[in-house]
């Protein structure tokens, strides 16, 4: 059982998220908007901090090689899901009641009773998730094939109103 538990994050991200939010505008809106459901109903063994840090660290340099209204789309999907971090990150109290006691932000997922994360921990999450993002969109304007620039522009133009967020990203993208 513990097997197909540590299965499901990569599972679902793989054949649920991926392929829709790659299929449509629509359908990158409604796979962020499936991720903040899950996360709010408590969904049993449903790791949001381990879903968005495969975002982060394995979705996210997918954005070079994909088609350009593929990484639009993505760009859309990670615009909503930076919006909801961001919401997540702007206030304690907003965190405390959207995130403090949902099984989905446990420190430890081998059970959902386990403590789960504080604010300012997922705060230093948040900007290891966003130093991640900077270097790989820095590492694809850098690229010097036409197909990653512009791949990495539209997905930019898609987040330009969340990041980024701390001028640290920005001069590393600049």
């Amino acid at each position: 059982a513990e097997g197909s538990r540590n299965r499901t994050i990569p599972t679902f991200l793989q054949c649920c998220i991926l392929t829709r939010a790659m299929m449509s505008p629509e359908d990158a809106l409604y796979s962020a908007k499936m991720i903040e459901l899950l996360t709010s109903i408590r969904t049993p063994w449903f790791s949001t901090l381990n879903l968005l840090n495969k975002i982060f660290l394995e979705l996210v340099p997918c954005i070079q090689c994909c088609t350009e209204y593929e990484a639009k789309n993505l760009g859309t999907f990670l615009n909503a899901i930076l919006t909801c971090l961001r919401r997540w990150t702007s206030d304690a109290k907003i965190y405390a009641r959207e995130c403090a006691t949902k099984p989905g932000f446990c420190k430890n997922f081998s059970s959902p009773d386990n403590p789960k994360i504080e604010y300012k921990e997922f705060v230093s999450v948040y900007g290891r998730w966003m130093n991640k993002f900077s270097l790989v969109m820095n590492q694809i304007l850098g690229a010097s094939e036409y197909m990653k620039i512009r791949n990495g522009l539209h997905t930019l133009s898609r987040v330009i109103d969340v990041f980024p967020a701390q001028g640290l990203h920005f001069s590393a993208i600049h």
